[in-house]
């Protein structure tokens, strides 16, 4: 094998190996809790590539060729034209990825809604990405009226002698890939309930927030001080918990204690004293 080729690939195990450390680092946990609002990862390690076996490939040919070819029997996959020219159904969405858009799917015409409903039926357009995210601190943004609730509830909290951190705020669809990647690698059976398929998560709308007394997310938030001031008043600053207890059958994730959706406070205010989630809300109107 060539010295540039050797090079090549002892960079591309090193970037591999980088991307499956830091996603397994960023949802890591201590005691019971988690961060980054999935399940905790153990940490991933690098393919080596086999310097015999490249050696072997250069041998059979000494002909230029393109450095990557293109993978084998992928098959495009178009979508079906706009449900009520509101939504796209049907079969898959080829999006350039290894995560088209799955089959039976819609895709919401409203994005910039702040009550929009994203979920495991409803994806965010191809492309689409908020154009209004500021810094809510430790490294995390939000769209611009969902950080000017945080800072109201922050400050309403600090006054009552609770404070706490955003974990995670705002995810570009590439993070969810890689994220949602590692977790199907993990666990496939068990990844769908515990992270979004890329573009059908909330974090990818700027409007979600994983939220921490101590920068690790717990299972046992709600029963906390912070946790019980949170169901008693987040809803008074628009957010609602997105994804309670006893509810997976409906919302297509297991019980997070610290997710929490901003849909504005009228909104927010009626799902609290339903106490359904958004997907029965909706559903019941």
């Amino acid at each position: 094998m060539d010295k540039k080729r050797k090079i090549g690939i002892g960079i591309a195990a090193v970037l591999l190996a980088l991307a499956l450390g830091g996603a397994a680092w960023y949802c890591s946990s201590s005691g019971d809790g988690k961060t980054g609002g999935e399940k905790p990862l153990a940490e991933g390690t690098a393919t080596e590539e086999k310097d015999d076996e490249e050696e072997k490939q250069d041998e059979e040919t000494e002909e230029e060729a393109p450095d990557e070819e293109p993978s084998e029997g992928e098959e495009e996959i178009s979508s079906e034209e706009e449900n009520g020219g509101s939504t796209n159904s049907g079969s898959s969405q080829n999006t350039g990825d290894s995560y088209p858009r799955p089959a039976g799917t819609s895709v919401v015409s409203n994005p910039e809604s702040i009550t929009v409903l994203v979920n495991k039926a409803n994806f965010l357009p191809e492309g689409w990405a908020p154009s209004d995210l500021v810094s809510v601190g430790g490294g995390q943004q939000l769209r611009a009226e969902a950080a000017t609730a945080l800072n109201s509830l922050k400050a309403a909290a600090k006054a009552d002698g609770y404070t706490f951190n955003v974990i995670s705020g705002y995810r570009t669809k590439e993070t969810q890939i890689s994220l949602y990647s590692n977790y199907m690698a993990q666990d496939p059976e068990g990844a769908p309930y515990l992270s979004a398929y890329p573009r059908s998560s909330e974090h990818e709308l700027g409007l979600a927030m994983d939220i921490s007394p101590d920068w690790s997310l717990h299972y046992d938030l709600l029963e906390t001080g912070l946790g019980k001031w949170m169901t008693a008043h987040a809803h008074e600053y628009g957010w609602i918990l997105r994804y309670p207890e006893g509810k997976t059958g409906v919302t297509g994730y297991v019980f997070e204690a610290w997710h929490y959706r901003y849909v504005g406070k009228s909104l927010a205010a009626e799902i609290k004293s339903s106490g359904l989630t958004l997907e029965e809300y909706y559903g019941s109107i």
